[in-house]
């Protein structure tokens, strides 16, 4: 009986005692659990892959006639890195435009493809530097100008023909490595009046 009344005269502190064991507990035990159970957070998205290199074409006229000659550029801009070999495929319509010229300019210093063939509407370009100690990449600068011949009125297409991993159409070549640097083209929209 001593005892109970013992326990019954502490019954605060013991009420206090529980209280306290049960917020500890709580503080320190439940957390860990429900995070061991959770599912971890998601990872971040991967961030993409930084453009390196644009080869793009350009129209040095605004404003084109049906039956004008008119001179499109190629264009490469690599952001700083070196390139050592580039491929251009370009295709267009050839009801629409015929290709007259396609002068190369000394960016590179050898141009082992430059052909066209106006009946299957069809450009390929490579440039590579020379293979020297003393070359260095190129990085920016006119690759060659086109000449065409406008057709017919109405909206030209002229495209290089880019697929990201793929070697068999448009491709920059980073110096010193195999690697594939072009990330983007840019073509033009051309009104043939």
């Amino acid at each position: 009986m001593k005892f109970i009344n013992f326990i019954l005269a502490k019954k605060s502190w013991i009420l206090a005692a529980g209280l306290t064991l049960f917020i500890l507990e709580t503080a320190i035990f439940q957390p860990w659990r429900k995070t061991s159970t959770q599912e971890p957070a998601p990872l971040p998205p991967a961030q993409a892959k930084p453009i390196e290199a644009i080869l793009s074409l350009q129209s040095e006229q605004e404003r084109i006639k049906s039956g004008e000659s008119f001179k499109v550029n190629l264009n490469l801009e690599t952001f700083g890195r070196k390139a050592a070999a580039f491929d251009a495929v370009i295709f267009f319509n050839p009801e629409e435009v015929n290709v007259e010229n396609l002068e190369t300019s000394d960016l590179f210093s050898e141009y082992p493809r430059q052909t066209f063939d106006n009946e299957q509407g069809k450009v390929v370009l490579s440039g590579t530097s020379s293979l020297t100690e003393e070359a260095t990449g190129v990085s920016e600068g006119k690759l060659a100008t086109i000449t065409f011949t406008a057709l017919k009125s109405g909206q030209a297409k002229i495209e290089l023909i880019f697929k990201p991993n793929d070697t068999t159409d448009s491709n920059v070549i980073a110096e010193g490595s195999t690697e594939d640097i072009l990330g983007e083209v840019r073509n033009p929209t051309l009104e043939i009046e």
